[in-house]
């Protein structure tokens, strides 16, 4: 597998996608609550197949 740092720094903006907003609850486990946004970054597909996720640091609201 080859890497690209380049994608990976820190600082770098991209679009992610927010499907699971700050204190909304877990689909399957409804007791679980999402401490921050998180979500997945548009046009990425790893080896498995699924989005990058990604997290939205230092909002305290949801997005």
């Amino acid at each position: 597998m080859t890497t690209r740092p380049d994608l990976w720094s820190r600082g770098r903006r991209c679009y992610v996608t927010v499907d699971r907003s700050l204190c909304s609850a877990h689909p399957r486990f409804t007791d679980l609550r999402y401490p921050v946004n998180c979500g997945y970054i548009d046009w990425t597909r790893p080896g498995d197949g699924l989005e990058i996720e990604a997290y939205i640091l230092r909002v305290d609201e949801p997005i």
